[in-house]
């Protein structure tokens, strides 16, 4: 489908992985991290990383 109409799918696939960046994201903060004095989580994407990507779609 996001193949064969880009121009209907993008903006569903994009805000689908923006969506599921932030559930995993929040899913890493449970359980001892939680408890952590100091924790510290460095994540590979940020969520507004997507922002940029959509950016260059429109060019």
């Amino acid at each position: 489908m996001m193949y064969e109409k880009p121009e209907r799918w993008s903006f569903t696939f994009q805000a689908y992985a923006c969506l599921s960046r932030i559930r995993a994201q929040l899913k890493s903060l449970e359980g001892k991290l939680k408890e952590a004095e100091n924790a510290v989580v460095f994540f590979e994407r940020s969520v507004y990383s997507d922002r940029v990507d959509t950016d260059f779609g429109e060019e």
